[in-house]
């Protein structure tokens, strides 16, 4: 998955073959990129060493346009998954690795922008 996008992020960090993570730290947010058997997907929590709650607080007045903007449901009653968005894949069969990591990054870049959009701030 890296080799196509090598900017996403490092699979020989701990846990850097299953997931990635986009620091905004202006933002006080988190876009994390996932890999799971079924599946691969995007969504958004809180900034680093907060509480997984603690992402409400920061996104509370935005949700509304971030919903709309990135057409996924907010999920709050699971903030550890806020905004979460799924690409259903068998990732076990290499032919779909190439569709998974444009599909990540595309929408990673796409959460990224309406965060910041909303947000303002710019890293």
């Amino acid at each position: 998955m890296f080799q196509r996008h090598p900017s996403e992020g490092d699979a020989s960090s701990d846990y850097g073959a299953q997931a990635n993570w986009r620091r905004l730290d202006s933002q006080n947010v988190i876009i994390t990129q996932y890999l799971a058997y079924d599946a691969v997907g995007v969504f958004v929590r809180s900034g680093w060493n907060r509480e997984p709650a603690d992402i409400l607080e920061v996104l509370e007045s935005a949700l509304p346009s971030l919903t709309a903007r990135l057409g996924v449901a907010a999920n709050a009653e699971n903030p550890s998954f806020l905004l979460i968005k799924k690409l259903t894949l068998d990732m076990r069969d290499q032919s779909n690795w190439d569709r998974a990591a444009d599909w990540l990054k595309a929408e990673a870049d796409r959460y990224e922008a309406a965060v910041k959009d909303v947000l303002g701030g710019t890293g």
